[in-house]
């Protein structure tokens, strides 16, 4: 999922990668002016419209695998740890309650320059 928000007057591209291959989803996040390349790759041609596999995904596009749910950037004088999870939750439909998962957002400032 590709996300865009402002920080400070800046503009900040992040993309979120969620792996679902365990019983609870875990999230990967990457800054677009860091991952500019990786970040292209996943929303290009067929990607847009379906999953990509890790496996597939970790070939094209090495390093990948080893980033986590929090980048650090810098938002015109403000350094910003942004974090990324998800949330488990219930939701009642009209004839049982169904679990699902909310992605969440963490950012904290960490410094001033």
């Amino acid at each position: 999922m590709a996300f865009h928000g402002k920080f400070a007057g800046e503009d900040v591209y992040l993309t979120v990668l969620c792996d679902y291959r365990k019983s609870k989803p875990t999230c990967k996040l990457l800054s677009k002016d860091q991952y500019h390349r990786q970040a292209a790759m996943i929303f290009k041609g067929r990607y847009r419209s379906e999953s990509i596999y890790w496996a597939d995904l970790e070939a094209q596009a090495p390093g990948i695998a080893s980033l986590s749910n929090s980048v650090r950037i810098r938002a015109g004088s403000q350094g910003l740890t942004i974090s990324v999870s998800f949330k488990e939750g219930i939701v009642e439909s009209i004839s049982t309650e169904v679990k699902l998962f909310s992605l969440s957002f963490d950012i904290q400032t960490d410094w001033r320059s």
